[in-house]
């Protein structure tokens, strides 16, 4: 009787380890340059640590994406940008969009203000972000209709871009359009 509750106990023990080193992995922490990234793959929430995590969803199993929405300042126009994380190649992507309307960013915000006060779920500011995102885009495939100037990041040399679809785009002297990807390293 001694022994079965010897073995019990080990494999309790056992169990235990297991649900906790499993439960320890859920959050992962990247280092992408300056930018420390927290994914909460148990939640599905990823940003940059310290602020509001962003809800993100997987394009595919290794690779997770979400929008954030920045509103006009003095200094900079509104934008929404789009993240991807490519988990196996430890790969960050960054997409700008900065000519987004302030018509098209009042509508985020309203959103926000509603989900502040309890009125909506985030998901709904989610699809918005999604939406204006795809609104705004130019696809590289597109890039010969675009209206304005195209460059990669070795035309510019003033940021190594490793990836081949990294660009900036330039419409009346201003940034339409920047993509760049940065190594990141497993920090936990």
């Amino acid at each position: 009787m001694c022994t079965f509750k010897l073995v019990f106990k080990i494999i309790g023990f056992f169990l235990a380890l297991i649900f906790f080193a499993s439960s320890a992995q859920a959050i992962i922490t990247l280092k992408c340059n300056d930018s420390i990234i927290m994914i909460d793959e148990e939640n599905k929430k990823a940003g940059p640590k310290g602020y509001v995590k962003h809800n993100y969803r997987n394009i595919s199993p290794e690779k997770i994406v979400f929008e954030i929405a920045w509103f006009r300042t003095s200094e900079k126009a509104p934008r929404i940008w789009r993240m991807i994380f490519d988990l196996e190649e430890l790969e960050h992507r960054y997409i700008f969009l900065l000519q987004v309307s302030d018509k098209d960013m009042d509508k985020v915000m309203k959103l926000v203000k509603k989900e502040e006060a309890g009125k909506i779920n985030y998901d709904k500011i989610d699809q918005l972000k999604k939406k204006l995102f795809e609104k705004y885009y130019i696809k590289p495939e597109n890039f010969d209709d675009f209206d304005g100037k195209v460059n990669t990041w070795s035309d510019s040399k003033k940021v190594s871009s490793e990836h081949p679809g990294d660009h900036i785009l330039k419409k009346g002297g201003r940034h339409y359009q920047v993509s760049f990807s940065t190594k990141c390293t497993i920090v936990n």
